[in-house]
């Protein structure tokens, strides 16, 4: 499916995709990054109560 969303963005003209991953699932990073995505910020959220 990974693949499939970047050919259809680089079919579109897109020159850039985002992935979201949360930061304890270190194979899902090593399986980004096996695909050619780079680490690019750090996030934060808040529950509101």
């Amino acid at each position: 499916m990974i693949e499939f969303a970047i050919a259809e963005a680089k079919g579109r003209g897109i020159k850039r995709v985002a992935l979201t991953s949360n930061a304890i699932r270190r194979d899902a990073h090593r399986f980004y990054e096996r695909r050619g995505f780079t680490p690019s910020h750090l996030g934060f959220k808040m529950a509101l109560k």
